[in-house]
């Protein structure tokens, strides 16, 4: 049987060796809105995060789905509190923000090992 927890473990260390510290950026509810067309009011909330900058490959860039200015981020989930999904920004070490395209998890068994996105600037 694969031992999916020492897999994430192994992906973390290689992630924290070669890539950077950042964060996941969330927009919160901080005050709800009165009407079904008033969103209310949110603040930023930032979970930090280990990732890897990788860019795509010419075969990948489509100029539609994948665009050429698009990174791919390899983000550990290794103590990371929330689930990342569309919706969240990149933030990297130098404070650029990047919006996820699409993110899924690495997740070949019961445990998440990590995530793969697609960003944009």
């Amino acid at each position: 049987m694969i031992n999916y927890i020492k897999t994430r473990e192994s992906a973390d260390k290689a992630i924290r060796g070669a890539g950077q510290s950042g964060f996941i950026r969330r927009q919160v509810v901080s005050t709800p809105g009165t009407d079904p067309w008033d969103p209310g009011t949110s603040t930023p909330a930032n979970y930090p995060i280990k990732f890897v900058l990788i860019a795509y490959s010419e075969f990948d860039r489509d100029g539609t789905h994948i665009q050429q200015k698009d990174q791919k981020a390899l983000i550990s989930a290794q103590g990371l509190t929330i689930v990342p999904n569309d919706d969240d920004q990149l933030v990297d070490s130098s404070g650029g923000v990047w919006e996820i395209i699409k993110i899924e998890p690495l997740r070949p068994g019961d445990v998440t090992v990590m995530y793969t996105a697609q960003i944009r600037q």
